[in-house]
C-alpha cells in the first residue's frame, strides 16, 4: 500500500467552522505540559535550536499556543480555509508573530528551504500523500531540525462491556461512512481512500522515517496503550480487514517505545460521554443512528462515571546534518 495519491475528499472531514471546533475542544483531552515538554527535551538533547516551527495540519491551532511557546517564529497551516481562520482567530492574542498560510502539507513553496527547525504535524498524516509529506519535511527542515509527529485519537475505557459497545459503535461508523461507500468508486479514489483509513488504523506504524535524511534511531513512542486493545480494531472490523490490512513501514533502526503516562486518565458521566462523542463529525451520539451502543452506556454509567485514558502516538526524528 502506497500512500494517498491526493487529497481526494479527506481533508474536508476536517475542513470545518468554529462551532464543530469547540465541541472538537470540550470533548478531546487537552494535553499535559509533559506532552510538549517530551518534544522541546528531545529538540534540545538533538542540538535543535528554537528560530522556527511550523504546526503544519494545525486545524483551528489546537496545539498551536503551547508547542509554538519557545520558539522565535510561528508559521501555521492547513488545507482548509475555515480552520485557518478560526485558528487566527483563537491565537489573536498569541504573544509571537505568526505567519498564517492555507496550503497543502505537501505544498511547502512558500516556506524558504531549509529554514524551520521544528515540524510539529499533530493528528494529520493518515490526510497526507506519506512520501510527499516525507519529502516536504526534508525540503523545509534544517539540518539538525526535529520532525516531531503525534496522533490522539480514540479513548479507551476500563469496563469491559462498555469498551466493547463503544468499539463496536466506530468500527460500523468508519465502515458505515468510509470504508463502504469507497468500494463503489474508481480504482484510484479507492485506493486513495483506503490508504487514509489505513495509515489512521495502524497507529501512525504506516508513516514511514526515511533514513535518506533522517537520522537512525528515530522514537515511536505508544503511550498508554491498555493491554488487550488494539487502535487496529477500533478502526477495522473483521468483514473489513481484507480492505484495510494492517500496514506498518517501521524501519530497521526505528525504537518503538510502550509506556504509560500521567495526565491522561478519563473519568466522565453521560454528559461528558457525549461531548466526546459530539468531537467526532460523524454524528456518534445520534440515537437513531448508534442507538443500541448508548443503550449499553447508559446501562454501564447510569447515574455514575466511566473511567477510561487517552491512548497518544509520538514520533520524533531528527534531519541528518
Amino acid at each position: 500500500m502506497s500512500g494517498n495519491t491526493d487529497a481526494h475528499h479527506a481533508h474536508s472531514y476536517y475542513d470545518q467552522q468554529d462551532d464543530f471546533w469547540e465541541k472538537y475542544r470540550k470533548g478531546r483531552h487537552a494535553p499535559p505540559q509533559s506532552f510538549y515538554s517530551r518534544i522541546f527535551d528531545y529538540h534540545r538533547q538533538h542540538g535543535g535550536k528554537f528560530g522556527t516551527i511550523h504546526d503544519v495540519g494545525a486545524g483551528p491551532g489546537i496545539h498551536t499556543a503551547k508547542i509554538a511557546q519557545p520558539f522565535g517564529k510561528v508559521l501555521v497551516s492547513d488545507i482548509a480555509d475555515s480552520n485557518v481562520e478560526v485558528a487566527r482567530s483563537h491565537l489573536k492574542d498569541f504573544d509571537k508573530p505568526i505567519t498564517f498560510h492555507v496550503s497543502k502539507l505537501e505544498d511547502v513553496s512558500w516556506i524558504v528551504p531549509e529554514s524551520v527547525d521544528l515540524v510539529f504535524a499533530a493528528t494529520v498524516m493518515h490526510l497526507t500523500d506519506l512520501d510527499k509529506a516525507m519529502e516536504s519535511f526534508n525540503r523545509q527542515l534544517k539540518p539538525g531540525g526535529t520532525l516531531a509527529i503525534a496522533v490522539v485519537g480514540y479513548s479507551a475505557w476500563f469496563n469491559k462491556r462498555f469498551q466493547d459497545a463503544w468499539g463496536r459503535m466506530f468500527q460500523e461508523a468508519c465502515d458505515k461512512h468510509w470504508i463502504r461507500p469507497r468500494l463503489k468508486e474508481d480504482e484510484a479514489t479507492k485506493k486513495s481512500a483506503m490508504s487514509t483509513i489505513a495509515c489512521s488504523a495502524s497507529a501512525y506504524d504506516a508513516v514511514p522515517l526515511p533514513t535518506s535524511f533522517l537520522e537512525e534511531g528515530a522514537l515511536r513512542y505508544k503511550v498508554n496503550f491498555p493491554d488487550e486493545w488494539s487502535w487496529y480494531k477500533i478502526h477495522i472490523s473483521d468483514e473489513s480487514e481484507k480492505y484495510v490490512p494492517l500496514w506498518s513501514q517501521i524501519g530497521e533502526t526505528d525504537k518503538v517505545i510502550y509506556e504509560k503516562a500521567d495526565g491522561w486518565d478519563i473519568e466522565v458521566d453521560f454528559a461528558g460521554l457525549e461531548e466526546i462523542a459530539n468531537s467526532f463529525p460523524s454524528s456518534l451520539s445520534d440515537r437513531e443512528k448508534w442507538g443500541e451502543y448508548w443503550k449499553v452506556f447508559e446501562e454501564v454509567i447510569g447515574d455514575g462515571k466511566i473511567k477510561g485514558v487517552w491512548p497518544h502516538v509520538m514520533i520524533l526524528a531528527t534531519k541528518k546534518r
